[in-house]
């Protein structure tokens, strides 16, 4: 059999590199591994801020802080909380004020949470209408507030739902209208980014849209979300 005579020096160096890399290993030095060391993450004051100075917890995160007595607040809405059934009514002005509230709740747990609300409560109020209202939406964002906030209404036609014309800094009022045209039940939530944030700490609702001449009698209604 023939033998490409270029098969011997490339095993040759292969070996060279075995034995240097075997070489390197028994002389290098013996080192014990050391445990795995988690940083402790401190809160500094920083060098422009006093000594006593305290960070805030960060926005809607549990805080371990205690809160002074009186200033927990009921956070669940009722679900019976919510207004009657539109029924055979004609098209009217529907007025809705939203007002954005910053507030500390309690959990089951005992443990309790900043919640970002719209009027104080979790979800927000429910909104009724019918096919044909003009329905005029003012918001408030409370002088408290630490964020920005809006409402983005799906039950409007159109892009941003009025995020864009409701979009309050603390302490400003601003506010939109739309004609419902389409009945259904839909949602409404705060859409500052980043929006998940401020639906996952509480800021959404929902509106129904009644068809024309209403909808059928039922027992009792109940508004969970």
């Amino acid at each position: 059999m023939f033998k490409d005579p270029t098969d011997r020096p490339l095993i040759a160096v292969a070996i060279g590199f075995l034995t240097i890399g075997l070489v390197s290993w028994a002389h290098a030095p013996s080192v014990t591994q050391a445990p795995l060391a988690v940083p402790v993450v401190a809160q500094s004051p920083g060098p422009d801020l006093p000594p006593n100075y305290s960070l805030p917890p960060l926005s809607g995160t549990t805080s371990t802080a205690i809160p002074k007595a009186g200033t927990l607040v009921d956070i669940v809405r009722d679900p019976t909380d919510l207004p009657a059934p539109v029924g055979a009514r004609g098209p009217r002005l529907v007025k809705v004020d939203l007002r954005t509230e910053e507030v500390t709740g309690k959990l089951a747990d005992g443990a309790t949470f900043r919640y970002w609300t719209f009027n104080g409560k979790v979800p927000g109020p429910f909104v009724r209408v019918r096919v044909g209202d003009l329905v005029q939406v003012h918001l408030t964002n409370d002088a408290g507030s630490a964020m920005m906030h809006n409402v983005d209404f799906h039950a409007v036609t159109g892009p941003g739902g009025g995020a864009k014309a409701t979009e309050s800094e603390a302490g400003n009022t601003r506010g939109f209208e739309f004609k419902a045209t389409h009945p259904g039940l839909f949602v409404y939530h705060c859409a500052v980014m980043p929006a998940a944030q401020h639906i996952a700490n509480g800021m959404y609702g929902m509106i129904l849209v009644e068809p024309a001449g209403g909808l059928p009698k039922v027992d009792r209604e109940f508004y969970v979300m």
